[in-house]
């Protein structure tokens, strides 16, 4: 979570290579008694790009964490080999960033939400696409691969309009930074412990129905596992496709079993070590399952809360 001594930076740069592009814009920003502050440092032309380096530097002598997006692999190397031209003592290695002889700590949100894929199954994981799920408004934004074509053209007119468009951008990038902090709760999913409070079932599908304290910004529906789940502010709900009216409980550990060829039937490795390796297969996450019959016995709280306990921990 955000902390005291946080500093957000966002660079704009003419190129991907620290080479030969210029830095031309960097975005900072921090929290001061409670009150989000954003400044920001333009380059008129390419000759000022030292002026903007040097100014940011104040900014940081007192922070605890430099938090980007795809900054380790991005804006912090790149800010390290521009900071080198101008004779600066800022590097970035290895999580930790180095300045005036102090370590910095280095948070990059974009690294940390896209550890989470597994649960969030977004298409994409641009900071633009991550603020379109949280519901977060950009007004008349310049499209990013415009940016570069912009501040050339700005260079040449030093159009009011262009300079205004080119700021704007960054300062949605950096305002922006701290309301993705809310995807880092979706991590908490597969530990949150679900009351089921009803389910149903027909030919077709089984449905679980359950409350949480866990609070969640947007709704969010994923597929894990052939199952369907929608998790929304303190609740969830589970769809379940039956066959034959059965439904597929999987198994954690798929290392451990293995499927027999006669039969289908998985089995422990251990009770397999007896039989002909020829007569049976390993499987993986995909088909580490067995069917289990709907009835009496599996259609109550009971036995259903065990199985979304253990369908949550694999996801």
């Amino acid at each position: 979570m955000i902390r005291e001594g946080d500093v957000f930076l966002d660079l704009e740069t003419l190129g991907l290579s620290p080479k030969d592009s210029a830095i031309y814009l960097i975005g900072l920003g921090r929290f001061n008694r409670g009150s989000y502050e954003i400044v920001q440092f333009f380059a008129e032309n390419e000759q000022e790009e030292d002026e903007i380096i040097h100014a940011i530097f104040p900014y940081l002598t007192n922070a605890s964490r430099i938090i980007t997006f795809h900054g380790e692999a991005f804006d912090l190397p790149f800010l390290t080999k521009r900071s080198r031209q101008y004779h600066i003592s800022f590097s970035y290695e290895q999580g930790k960033v180095q300045y005036s002889g102090r370590d910095i700590e280095s948070f990059d949100l974009r690294k940390a939400i896209y550890s989470l894929r597994r649960i969030l199954q977004f298409p994409h994981y641009s900071q633009r696409a991550l603020e379109e799920f949280l519901q977060i408004k950009r007004k008349d934004d310049i499209a990013g691969k415009e940016l570069i074509t912009c501040y050339k053209a700005y260079m040449m007119d030093e159009d009011p309009l262009k300079r205004s468009m080119l700021l704007d951008h960054n300062r949605f990038d950096v305002e922006h930074m701290p309301k993705l902090f809310d995807l880092l709760q979706y991590r908490n999913i597969p530990d949150t412990n679900y009351t089921l409070t009803s389910f149903s079932s027909n030919q077709q599908a089984l449905e679980l129905c359950g409350t949480s304290d866990l609070s969640l910004p947007v709704p969010l529906s994923i597929h894990n596992l052939g199952v369907h789940l929608q998790f929304f502010d303190c609740g969830i709900k589970v769809y379940i496709p039956l066959s034959n009216g059965k439904m597929r409980y999987y198994l954690p550990n798929p290392k451990d079993y293995v499927r027999l060829k006669a039969d289908g039937q998985l089995l422990p490795k251990a009770l397999a070590a007896s039989l002909p390796s020829s007569s049976y297969e390993k499987v993986d996450e995909s088909n580490c399952y067995t069917e289990v019959s709907i009835n009496s016995e599996t259609l109550n709280p009971e036995y259903l809360s065990r199985y979304l306990k253990q369908l949550l921990r694999q996801i």
